[in-house]
């Protein structure tokens, strides 16, 4: 399994629900839109409704064309939108499944409604207001079998919904979940992290959140990155993260650059972990924690953060090296270490 997160972290909230849920966000002028009021009439009684019922047959005919069929929920929602939202909503939505189509099957998560079969839908009154720049793929039979579309009518609930199943899985995330995660996490406030559940099962998952939160290290995500790290080995994780991978240490790609404020949060955060576990923690994976140490730099703050700077210098088995301090660090040197107990 890779252990890079791939580059579908760009895809965007609509787009990660149309995949995993099979559910439409409509594109509206009104950032909330009301539809409980509108009822769609009856397309024999219509002559020149809201959106136009030839717009809404239109988006059908080339919906069915690529697998896909409209919910009478989602058809009613279209047919009460004004011929400019129901133009974005068909071209995005277009664009949209051609992606998915171009990029794989959408992971199984049990949103899906059953297939259907049934007579292809009118596709005539080729309206360029609804199709837009995006043409028909082909224009082979239409697939018996569709996948229906349904209506979101809560984005925000949803994406909260697959992001807490994301976390609550006990293993580590194929990457394209975890790609996935970092889409959902985006979505969500930082200054109040409430939906973030205390506990998450799986660390590799654990990495990528706590990652997250120090992309904007206020006090807040600070606290909250103190409370779930348990060991050593979680910063190590975090590190392997921001490097690219998906917090898995199997094959783990080189570190990235740490900015000093972050060096800082990292080795305050390794400094408050128990010190008769700290060490023997690092020391099982020896190597990445010398590769993280030539990025944290802790000798350079080991007059702040003494137990991590002290732990690093036993896992190199050497004397940390004389620095030219800053404003707000001291200059160390460090006694040779032969093991734990020395750690103050």
């Amino acid at each position: 399994m890779s252990t890079t997160v791939p580059a579908r972290a760009r895809a965007t909230p609509a787009q990660l629900l149309l995949r995993r849920r099979s559910t439409v966000v409509l594109s509206t002028s009104d950032a909330t839109p009301r539809l409980d009021g509108c009822t769609a009439p009856d397309i024999s009684e219509m002559s020149d409704g809201p959106g136009g019922v030839a717009g809404v047959e239109v988006l059908e005919g080339r919906l069915a064309e690529r697998g896909w069929q409209l919910s009478p929920a989602l058809r009613a929602a279209l047919l009460c939108l004004g011929t400019a939202d129901l133009a974005a909503t068909a071209a995005r939505l277009l664009a949209d499944c051609d992606q998915l189509a171009a990029t794989g099957p959408r992971p199984p998560t049990g949103h899906d409604e059953a297939a259907t079969t049934g007579p292809r839908p009118p596709a005539g009154h080729n309206d360029p207001a609804v199709t837009g720049s995006h043409p028909r793929p082909g224009r082979g039979e239409v697939p018996g079998r569709l996948r229906v579309l349904r209506l979101s009518s809560d984005p925000a609930a949803e994406l909260t919904a697959e992001l807490r199943a994301l976390l609550g899985r006990p293993g580590l995330l194929p990457p394209g979940d975890a790609a996935d995660l970092l889409v959902l996490l985006a979505a969500h406030p930082r200054h109040d992290l409430s939906w973030l559940p205390e506990r998450i099962p799986a660390r590799e998952t654990k990495a990528l959140v706590l990652a997250w939160l120090l992309e904007q290290p206020d006090e807040t995500a600070v606290a909250r990155v103190a409370a779930g790290v348990d060991t050593a080995t979680d910063v190590l994780r975090i590190l392997v993260v921001r490097s690219g991978g998906t917090g898995s240490l199997a094959h783990r790609p080189r570190l990235a650059t740490v900015p000093r404020p972050l060096r800082r949060t990292l080795l305050s955060v390794l400094d408050r972990l128990p010190v008769e576990g700290l060490v023997d923690d690092m020391l099982r994976h020896r190597r990445a924690w010398v590769a993280a140490g030539e990025k944290l730099h802790p000798a350079t703050y080991a007059g702040r953060y003494p137990n991590a700077a002290q732990a690093f210098a036993i896992v190199r088995a050497t004397t940390a090296p004389h620095t030219t301090a800053g404003p707000d660090e001291v200059q160390v040197s460090l006694p040779r270490a032969a093991g734990a107990d020395r750690i103050r």
